[in-house]
């Protein structure tokens, strides 16, 4: 009977083999033989661990299929996709440069950031195309409300100034000028002191008879009607033709009168003129 340890014959009723000296057991295939190879091949199964010096498996990145993803749904639904694909697609190629190679997938990352970037340009685009016009006809608006309330207050000025000295209105900015704060001498028909504190740049000494003098993005005027102060013209024009739309004027009749287009180049110094605008 041979031995189950080294395969030597043993004498049958032995207990130990004399070889090896280990002890025999009956009915157990020797090592070598096809019995005990197929024996140790089911009880004992060859390690599965990976063969040295074979390739290690390479696996795709998940946040670069999720960043390659977004990308691409980024140009329907913009930037609700586009940021998560951008930052997706930077942790992934930070994760495949730390992997040491075996993490793949630096494409897909790199299409999800070029697709996120672009539907980000994309948006603030149309965001700049949609709010710069808006901005501007705000702008714009702003300066056109300016504008009536400075004629209108200078108005209230010559009805004030037509009580204080004789009936007469003023004939110029500079005569109802300056603002009641900035008056340091005593209020005359040349100096009136009844322009209040926003208008003090209206009553300069430059904003004589028939000239325009700038307060913000419009020009102003006060000028006598045919050379007489028993009425006035209060004109405004935009400084440019994209600070306004329009042109104002105002008489005694205490109506406001504008005139859509380019700026006036002259101050109005008739009633007529001035009522020839469409009144609002």
């Amino acid at each position: 009977m041979p031995c189950s340890q080294c395969g030597a014959v043993v004498a049958d009723g032995s207990r130990f083999c004399p070889q090896c000296g280990g002890p025999v057991e009956e009915g157990t295939p020797p090592v070598g033989s096809e019995a005990g190879v197929q024996q140790t091949s089911v009880e004992n199964p060859p390690s599965m661990a990976r063969i040295p010096g074979s390739p290690r498996p390479r696996y795709t990145d998940d946040k670069a299929v999720v960043s390659f993803l977004f990308g691409i749904l980024s140009f329907i639904l913009s930037i609700f996709t586009g940021i998560p694909a951008i930052v997706l697609g930077h942790l992934a190629r930070a994760n495949i440069r730390k992997s040491g190679g075996q993490l793949k997938g630096a494409g897909l990352a790199a299409v999800g950031l070029a697709s996120g970037y672009l539907s980000l340009g994309f948006f603030f685009l149309m965001v700049f195309a949609i709010l710069i016009p808006n901005l501007t006809r705000m702008r714009v608006a702003t300066n056109e409300h300016e504008a009536l309330r400075t004629v209108r207050r200078v108005t209230v000025a010559q009805f004030n100034y037509q009580a204080k000295y004789g009936g007469n209105y003023a004939p110029s900015l500079t005569a109802l000028g300056p603002a009641v704060k900035d008056c340091d001498v005593r209020p005359s028909a040349d100096r009136a002191c009844l322009l209040d504190q926003q208008e003090a740049a209206l009553g300069s000494t430059v904003c004589t008879t028939g000239r325009w003098c700038a307060r913000g993005s419009y020009r102003f005027s006060v000028a006598p009607v045919s050379s007489s102060t028993a009425d006035f013209v209060v004109s405004a024009t935009p400084l440019t033709p994209d600070m306004g739309r329009f042109s104002y004027c105002m008489t005694s009749s205490g109506m406001i009168h504008s005139r859509e287009g380019e700026p006036v180049a002259r101050p109005l110094t008739s009633v007529a003129e001035c009522q020839s605008w469409k009144e609002i």
